[in-house]
């Protein structure tokens, strides 16, 4: 679970997803999720830790964070290409701590390999997403690795399908840009 408070506003704040992608505290997350921020705290094993912006892409709606926390589990980038039809898993905090704090799974396919306006940055599945599920993994069934990561909602009045930032094809780029980043 990840949180933070508006710029500007001392009472509000945003809440999402985010994950480790290393066991040297590194975290991806959705930018729409952070960049209203000027503080983002994460919530692990039962405490809270600040994070570090380290890199941001508004285009594919990607942020970078660094925690001082070495974790000893992170999802590993898939090198497979996604296909229609496979089984993935999507975690995430929906609703975020108002719900609950426990860590919410579901399931669903890779319905199609395109998103809005045959945007091919993007996938679409069928596992139900909500607010706070920004951010999260979306990992495949059988190899437990990261295909994508969960980005939004298209209104329901205008589609039921949801729509998420691919990894699959892009995975080796977004994989090298974020070593880039944490090499530095």
């Amino acid at each position: 679970d990840i949180s933070g408070v508006d710029k500007g506003k001392e009472t509000s704040g945003a809440s999402g997803t985010a994950f480790f992608i290393s066991n040297n505290g590194y975290l991806l997350t959705n930018n729409h999720v952070i960049e209203v921020c000027e503080l983002s705290k994460i919530s692990y094993k039962n405490k809270d830790y600040d994070t570090k912006l380290v890199a941001t892409d508004k285009t594919l709606d990607l942020a970078l964070l660094k925690a001082e926390i070495n974790p000893k589990k992170f999802i590993s980038f898939s090198t497979k290409k996604t296909k229609k039809l496979n089984t993935i898993y999507v975690a995430g905090y929906p609703l975020g701590k108002g719900l609950s704090d426990d860590l919410k799974i579901s399931s669903g396919i890779v319905s199609s390999l395109k998103g809005f306006k045959d945007n091919s940055n993007e996938i679409q599945i069928d596992a139900p997403i909500n607010p706070g599920n920004s951010g999260g993994p979306i990992v495949d069934k059988e190899t437990g690795n990261l295909v994508a990561v969960a980005t939004m909602k298209l209104n329901k009045d205008f589609t039921k399908l949801v729509s998420f930032f691919l990894m699959g094809v892009f995975g080796f780029f977004i994989a090298a840009l974020v070593n880039i980043f944490i090499n530095k």
